[in-house]
């Protein structure tokens, strides 16, 4: 092959090393000259693997000529959907690894582990899949991704548009992205409605969750509350294009309340919707909630405040100070580019009747409930002024207004209701920046 070993065998002479390089079945890697892999085999050890196929009796030729690579056939003889892996090696190619799954968790396409190579290497496969949902996982043996302590690695798994199905490099042991073919890419067609069924709802920012959250009407509603910070795992490649639409709700209001993608596990002040609150905290362009447990509408050109790709779609309900209460309500949450979805204009509607449905002790209570001719109300005040009392019906009709002064600390107030007939009520009481709604029946002998 060269000289490279430093012996030969038998009576042949001995050959000189490469200039340009050993091939891979050489020893010149003990030598300055070292391997280029680029030679491959080389010519002899290629005569020598040709030569044992074409003599090997168990094989005959091909009808078609011959084809190439593993599982389904690429190129022209793809009778599937046609994809192309690019992958491009950090410097420690032995840690990298990837598959492509079915549904069924069959392994139908494999790559790695690689040789190590200053500056890494291009990978490039082409494959063949048919139609129907795969799952693409590529995994860091070492738990630090392809990029970017130990060079610039990246991977681009494209369809035959050039539509990107999933791309990255910065990740940790594995990253995943499911898809399904034919492959539609984020375009004015696309909208994605979150059903909350689908997803768990996870604690999310570390110690800074400490609020419950919960699923009401079926999960077409999110409501969580006393401090909370949760999330549903969400793999979404935010583009100048993207659009956030939500409805949006809350009977007591906190610190912050809002919305936003993440692409890890701390909470980010620029990447937070705030949408109501008492602090100025977060991307305020959207604290326009006018409390009182209204659905309002909203919808957020989120490219316009970032891009990239998350992992986390995140609900906030922060309230870290007494009394610790505020809540947040979720629904018709639906992500698409452009005009995706049919989206309206911003609206508000009458009290959002999920808020009924809360059984959390608040800092208002009503007794006795079901009433007949009096109602009690007591509350928590955290200055003196004015409340303000609204009593509605259970459609949201406004049935009585009034106002009264309170004290910091405890309060007690006397609502006459003998006029009213049997039924269900909502009351909703706002003191100061606090705002409260409950619900009570009253019952008729």
């Amino acid at each position: 092959i060269d000289g490279c070993a430093g012996f030969v065998e038998g009576s042949c002479p001995m050959p000189g090393n490469p200039a340009s390089g050993g091939t891979m079945m050489s020893y010149c890697h003990i030598t300055s000259v070292g391997i280029n892999f680029s030679n491959g085999f080389g010519p002899q050890p290629g005569n020598v693997i040709r030569n044992a196929v074409v003599n090997a009796p168990c094989l005959q030729g091909c009808d078609t000529g011959g084809g190439g690579g593993g599982g389904n056939p690429g190129g022209n003889g793809c009778e599937g959907q046609e994809l192309s892996l690019s992958l491009h090696l950090d410097n420690y190619g032995v840690e990298t690894t990837w598959v492509i799954r079915d549904t069924n968790d069959v392994v139908l396409y494999s790559g790695g582990p690689y040789l190590n190579v200053l500056g890494g290497v291009l990978v490039e496969q082409e494959l063949c899949l048919e139609e129907g949902c795969y799952v693409f996982e590529i995994l860091d043996s070492y738990g630090d991704g392809i990029c970017c302590q130990f060079g610039q690695g990246y991977y681009s798994l494209k369809d035959t548009s050039g539509a990107v199905i999933a791309s990255g490099g910065d990740f940790g042991g594995s990253d995943s992205t499911a898809f399904c073919l034919p492959y539609e890419s984020n375009d004015s067609t696309t909208c994605l409605e979150i059903d909350f069924n689908d997803f768990e709802v996870v604690s999310f920012g570390g110690p800074q969750d400490a609020g419950y959250a919960q699923l009401m009407n079926g999960g077409t509603v999110l409501r969580i509350g006393n401090n909370a910070w949760k999330a549903i795992a969400l793999k979404y490649e935010v583009t100048p294009n993207t659009m956030l639409e939500l409805e949006f709700s809350s009977s007591r209001q906190g610190e912050i309340h809002g919305i936003g993608f993440d692409e890890n596990n701390t909470i980010s002040s620029n990447r937070t919707f705030r949408l109501y609150g008492n602090q100025n905290w977060g991307i305020g362009d959207f604290d326009n909630y006018p409390g009182g447990g209204v659905w309002k509408k909203y919808v957020i050109p989120v490219g316009e405040y970032y891009t990239g790709r998350f992992n986390h779609l995140f609900f906030v309900a922060d309230h870290d100070r007494y009394p610790y209460n505020g809540n947040a309500y979720f629904r018709k949450v639906k992500i698409y580019e452009g005009t995706g979805c049919d989206n309206t204009s911003e609206a508000s509607s009458p009290i959002a009747l999920e808020l009924l449905n809360e059984e959390e002790t608040g800092a208002l209570q009503l007794y006795p409930n079901p009433a007949s001719d009096w109602l009690i109300l007591d509350f928590q005040s955290v200055q003196e002024g004015l409340a303000n009392i609204q009593l509605y019906s259970i459609t949201g009709q406004l049935l009585v207004e009034r106002s009264l002064g309170v004290l910091p600390g405890p309060n007690q107030e006397r609502l006459d209701v003998s006029g009213l007939p049997a039924g269900a009520y909502l009351l909703r009481m706002a003191v100061g920046q606090e705002q409260f709604v409950e619900r009570f029946s009253i019952t008729r002998r």
